[in-house]
C-alpha cells in the first residue's frame, strides 16, 4: 500500500519530540540501558520514492519493534518542489520536524563545508569505496560541519556513483561539456564540476526539466543508474566515467537529538544502521542499474576513450585542490582514497537503443471496429510488494503502487495515477487485440505504449501485456493483474 503523506504546511508542532506514556516498562535499548519510548517527528528529504528516501522509509517502517520510532514523514514538497531539501532543512530549523535524510552536498550548500570532500570529482569510484568511507572513523569528521547549522549527522548513506548522460550528444571529454547546460541536484560540489568543465548547471526537476530536454535547452544530465528513471530518452550514458558518489546523510536537529537519553541515542543510530542496510539491500547493484539502462527504450551506452578520460582528469583536478587547501579538508580526501584499496570500479560496457528498428506497429494497434469497449469507469489496484516482486525498484514501486482509474469514451482516457497529476491516454481494438498509449496528446506525467490481447470477463477486463516501449512489460502485466474493473 502507499505510504502516508502529509502536509507540512500546515502542521504546527506543539513539541518536536513525542513521549508515548507506556504502560509497562520498555525494553532495553541496544546499549542495554533501558530506553524510553519516543517517537520522532521526520521530513522527506526528496519525497517518498528514490535513493536516500528509502533509507528514510526503513525509519518510519521497520522490519522489528524499538522504543525509538520515526513517524510517517512530513512532505515538504508543497513548500518548494524545486528545492524539497531546502524546504526539508527550514522545517528542521523551525522544529516542525526532528530527522530526515538529505544529500550531502546539499548540506554543504546549507553551511555544513565538512562534508564538502563528498563531492569531489573523481575520489570515490565505486559504492564498495563509499560504504568504507561511511564505516570508516572518518565519517565523523565528514559530518562534524552540521553543527555549523544546527544538526547532528547520525550516518551516512552512500547513494550510488554518478554518470554523466548525453541528450543531443554524448558527453565524452572536456570539449562536449563545453557551452552546454546540464542538469544537477542543487550543491556548491557538483555546480564546482560543471563550471570546470565550462557547463552550466540547471537544476530544473519534474515536467519543468522534461520540458528543456524536449526544447533543446538541455544538453545531458548527471545521475547515478539506480535513479536513471530521471533521465528523459533518448539519452547517451558514458559509462565509464564516475564523476563522484553521491551520499545522503541522516541528520537531526541538534536541539532534539541532546533531549534524547544516551539509551534512546543509542538505539536511534542502532536503528539508522539497520535502515541504512536495508534500504541499501534493496537498491539495484551497478551492474543491474546498467542492464535496466541497456533495455530501456531510447537508452544507449558509450565508452570514453583513455585520452578523453585523461583529459577530464586534468580538467577536474582544480577542483580538488581547492579543496585540499586546507589541511583537515586535505587529510579526509587522503583518507577516502586510501579507502578506495581493495574495491574494484564497475567495468560498464556499451550497449544501443533496444528498440532501434522497431516501428509504432510492435507496441500500438490500429484501430479497427468498435472503440468503445472500455466506455466507462476502470480501475485496476496495485501494491508495493506485487510491483517490486516485478521488477520494480523502490522508487516506482512507491510511485504507482494503490488505485488507477481509467475514465473512457471511445478509446480515450483519463488517468488519475496513484501519485503525481492525470494523463491523457489512448486505447486502441483490433479483435482481441488491445493497446493503451500512456502519453496521448504530449502528457508528461505518464509514459509507455503497452500493446497485447484482452477478454472481457463481465465487469472484468483481463488484459495481457506482450510488449512495452518504454520499460519492462512485466510492470504492466503486475498493475493489471487483478484484472481492468469496470465500476461506473
Amino acid at each position: 500500500m502507499t505510504h502516508l503523506m502529509r502536509s507540512l504546511a500546515p502542521v504546527a508542532l506543539a513539541a518536536a519530540i513525542v513521549i508515548t506514556v507506556a504502560g509497562c516498562s520498555a525494553p532495553p535499548g541496544h546499549s542495554g540501558t533501558t530506553a524510553d519510548p519516543v517517537t520522532l517527528v521526520a521530513v522527506w528529504g526528496n519525497g517518498p520514492g528514490g535513493i536516500g528516501a528509502d533509507v528514510l522509509d526503513a525509519l518510519a517502517h521497520p522490519e522489528e519493534d524499538s522504543p525509538v520510532t520515526v513517524a510517517d514523514p512530513l512532505s515538504a514538497a508543497d513548500i518548494d518542489p524545486a528545492d524539497e531539501e531546502g524546504a526539508a532543512l527550514a522545517a528542521l530549523a523551525s522544529g516542525d520536524a526532528d530527522l530526515s535524510v538529505i544529500r550531502s552536498d546539499r548540506l554543504v550548500t546549507a553551511g555544513a563545508r565538512s562534508l564538502a570532500p563528498l563531492a569531489a570529482p573523481l575520489i570515490v569510484t565505486n559504492n564498495a569505496q563509499a560504504q568504507a568511507i561511511a564505516a570508516d572513523p572518518v565519517a565523523e569528521d565528514l559530518m562534524a560541519g552540521l553543527a555549523d547549522i544546527g544538526l547532528v549527522g547520525i550516518a551516512l548513506a552512500p547513494g550510488g556513483v554518478r554518470h554523466p548522460f548525453g541528450y543531443a550528444a554524448p558527453l565524452l571529454g572536456p570539449d562536449d561539456y563545453a557551452g552546454t547546460t546540464i542538469n544537477t541536484r542543487v550543491g556548491d560540489g557538483v555546480d564546482a564540476i560543471a563550471a570546470a568543465l565550462g557547463a552550466t548547471p540547471d537544476h530544473s526537476v519534474g515536467s519543468d526539466r522534461s520540458a528543456a530536454v524536449k526544447d533543446g535547452r538541455l544538453d545531458g544530465i548527471e545521475v547515478s543508474l539506480q535513479q536513471f528513471q530521471a533521465v528523459d530518452r533518448p539519452a547517451v550514458l558514458t559509462a565509464n566515467v564516475v564523476l563522484y558518489e553521491k551520499f545522503d546523510v541522516v541528520v537531526m536537529r541538534a536541539g532534539a537529538y541532546d533531549s534524547l537519553s544516551a539509551a534512546q541515542q543509542d538505539e536511534l543510530r542502532a536503528r539508522v544502521a539497520g535502515a541504512i542496510a536495508t534500504a541499501t539491500a534493496a537498491r539495484d547493484d551497478e551492474p543491474a542499474g546498467f542492464a535496466q539502462w541497456c533495455a530501456s527504450s531510447g537508452a544507449s551506452a558509450v565508452l570514453a576513450s583513455d585520452d578523453q578520460l585523461a583529459r577530464l582528469a586534468t580538467a577536474l583536478t582544480p577542483v580538488v585542490t581547492t579543496l585540499q587547501a586546507d589541511p583537515d579538508t586535505a587529510a579526509v580526501i587522503e583518507r577516502m582514497r586510501a579507502l578506495h584499496d581493495g574495491t574494484t570500479d564497475q567495468l560498464n560496457g556499451t550497449c544501443d537503443d533496444p528498440t532501434a528498428g522497431t516501428t509504432d506497429a510492435d507496441f500500438l494497434v490500429t484501430p479497427d471496429g468498435d472503440q468503445t469497449v472500455l466506455d466507462g469507469t476502470w480501475r485496476v489496484e496495485v501494491t508495493v510488494d506485487e510491483l517490486k516482486a516485478a521488477g520494480s525498484d523502490f522508487h516506482d514501486a512507491q510511485a504507482n503502487a494503490g488505485v488507477w482509474t481509467f475514465t473512457t469514451s471511445n478509446g480515450s482516457t483519463i488517468i488519475d495515477q496513484p501519485s503525481g497529476p492525470d494523463c491523457e491516454g489512448t486505447f486502441a481494438f483490433a479483435g482481441n487485440q488491445i493497446s493503451l498509449n500512456w502519453m496521448a496528446n504530449g502528457n508528461d506525467h505518464c509514459f509507455g505504449q503497452s500493446k497485447g490481447t484482452y477478454v472481457l470477463d463481465g465487469d472484468t477486463a483481463r488484459i495481457t501485456w506482450k510488449s512495452q516501449r518504454d520499460y519492462d512489460v512485466a510492470l504492466d502485466n503486475a498493475l493489471f493483474a487483478k484484472g481492468l474493473v469496470k465500476v461506473q
